[in-house]
């Protein structure tokens, strides 16, 4: 079974939360880092953004409870 999407009146997750304000924070980072003509700032939104990324490979204790029953009655068969 899939997961729904928020309707836009309803509350998104704390960790989608955290992945947009981070990401705001990378893309804040490198517009300054460009103009600024700073190499290292740009350098450190990458980073930043890249932490980002690495987010979305963590488990969430959402999805540790509910995904796995749901793998094991389907490869069950039942």
């Amino acid at each position: 079974m899939q997961r729904e999407m928020p309707l836009p009146g309803e509350k998104a997750g704390s960790r989608l939360q955290l992945k947009v304000w981070i990401f705001s924070l990378a893309a804040i980072l490198a517009l300054a880092g460009m103009y600024l003509d700073q190499r290292w700032m740009t350098g450190v939104a990458l980073a930043v953004l890249a932490t980002s990324m690495f987010l979305r490979f963590m488990p969430s204790a959402d999805t540790e409870d509910g995904d796995e029953d749901e793998d094991e009655e389907a490869s069950s068969g039942m």
